[in-house]
């Protein structure tokens, strides 16, 4: 499994929501897809108002958060 941080923004009514994300998936497409349901379902947010604006992966050891690096470990 590999760690990703992604990072963009999402429109919330009028205004625009900057955000970024950890997300632990196999790949990009993964990540991206996983992504963009964290954010519909808690912000209820339509996939088209969701704009990433880069995708990177993080090394293990530079991961900040502490559920995804647990189950890195685990």
């Amino acid at each position: 499994m590999k760690v990703f941080l992604i990072s963009g923004r999402f429109k919330m009514g009028e205004r625009t929501q900057p955000f970024s994300k950890e997300v632990l998936c196999k790949n990009k497409i993964e990540g991206r897809e996983r992504l963009l349901s964290e954010l519909g379902s808690k912000h209820k947010v339509q996939r088209r108002f969701i704009k990433i604006d880069n995708m990177e992966e993080v090394p293990p050891d530079q991961v900040k958060s502490l559920i995804i690096s647990q189950q890195l470990e685990g």
